[in-house]
């Protein structure tokens, strides 16, 4: 399948610098980095795509979870952040209202059928709710939520 080529990507918000910024997600990294929101901002958080031209999605591709490379080969970074679970998918005019998903709590690559038969210029998902578990009393995720990768096709 053809990914679906991106213009522009802008976020509610993201931590620190664009070293954590949107832009991120589409590097095609689907193992580290990514996005992540500013502390305490995760909740109705966003992030936009802007496509080249109108497309009619067939699916989406998410890898949930922030995981810093660096940190990484001393600990278990994914579960350090809290990770997107309940969110909204909307496609401007195409879909106003959007399509509600569940992601699961997991680090590989979630691909979401779409099937949108109106082409549409941009998508825009909307975060409702977090996974903030971790596999042990030590670790307490840090309060910003965040993804590594997305690639629309």
């Amino acid at each position: 399948m053809t990914t679906i080529k991106i213009t522009e990507v802008r976020a509610s918000s993201f931590y620190k610098s664009e070293a954590f910024g949107p832009a991120n997600l589409i590097d095609g990294d689907k193992e580290f980095g990514g996005w992540i929101t500013d502390v305490n901002a995760w909740q109705n958080a966003w992030i936009e795509f802007r496509f080249a031209a109108p497309a009619s999605l067939s699916e989406v591709e998410i890898c949930n979870g922030f995981i810093e490379e660096e940190i990484a080969k001393t600990r278990d970074d994914y579960f350090f952040h809290k990770r997107a679970k309940d969110i909204v998918i909307g496609f401007g005019e195409a879909d106003p209202n959007g399509v509600q998903i569940t992601l699961k709590d997991s680090k590989e690559p979630q691909i979401i059928p779409l099937n949108l038969s109106t082409p549409a210029d941009r998508a825009r998902i909307t975060f409702m709710s977090v996974y903030d578990a971790s596999p042990g009393d030590s670790i307490t995720p840090y309060d910003v939520m965040g993804l590594r990768h997305i690639a629309w096709r």
